[in-house]
């Protein structure tokens, strides 16, 4: 049975500093992110026994899961109820981009960011897989697992872990490449370590 999990953000793409939705567009990382990437995996074998390596089928998920296989000497395994949330019409555009309706329409998202928007995936929805994800594979191991997500997807598991309701799940910071750690407590988990990003002091900070 597994006793950790670690939660780790993909590295910066390009699309992370234009302020594009993203979703389940398939983009590469930055040559920052792939710096990010690097770093991650060398905190991450220099300081824990991994088991295993899970991500997203996203390519910067990936890309970033396969830095931290290869300081951990494992292949990484997919899985995509780890996958970013679907924004269907609306991924790949900019808020500047919107119609006057369907600028309305993103405001009240972000208002309530619990109800979906117009033609994309339920948060509640995201959530539900991707805790069974995280439940499938930390009974599929033993030991300490990484797990390479996206961003709403690392928020709406903490979220639940950490008891908050669905509306404040953009609440949780994650930055790019970043770290969280979970541990076993009872029949769930508990926090150990939140939006960890000091192993990107020495590339700095965008």
């Amino acid at each position: 049975m597994v006793e950790r999990v670690l939660l780790a953000r993909h590295g910066e793409t390009d699309l992370n500093r234009s302020g594009v939705l993203r979703g389940q567009i398939d983009v590469p990382l930055s040559p920052y992110g792939v710096r990010e990437a690097q770093r991650l995996g060398e905190r991450i074998g220099a300081e824990y026994p991994l088991t295993a390596v899970y991500a997203s089928p996203l390519l910067r998920a990936r890309a970033t899961a396969e830095a931290i296989g290869r300081a951990a000497g494992l292949e990484v395994l997919v899985d995509a109820r780890f996958s970013d949330m679907d924004y269907g019409p609306w991924a790949g555009r900019r808020p500047d981009s919107f119609t006057p309706a369907e600028a309305a329409e993103f405001r009240r998202w972000q208002e309530h960011p619990a109800a979906p928007l117009p033609g994309a995936e339920n948060p509640r929805v995201v959530q539900q897989r991707a805790l069974e994800g995280l439940a499938a594979c930390a009974a599929a191991e033993v030991g300490c697992i990484a797990v390479v997500a996206h961003e709403a997807i690392l928020q709406l598991i903490l979220c639940d872990v950490m008891s908050l309701g669905l509306e404040r799940y953009r609440d949780v910071a994650q930055h790019t490449a970043t770290l969280n750690e979970l541990e076993r407590h009872g029949s769930g988990w508990r926090v150990r370590l939140l939006n960890s990003t000091s192993h990107l002091d020495e590339i700095g900070s965008r």
